[in-house]
């Protein structure tokens, strides 16, 4: 697994993170 997959793969992750913890717009 390159290290560019494991930041892609994070991302949605990361984004849904954010959305719980600040209030969606």
């Amino acid at each position: 697994m390159t290290t560019l997959n494991v930041f892609t793969n994070q991302l949605p992750l990361a984004i849904m993170t954010l959305e719980i913890i600040r209030p969606s717009y």
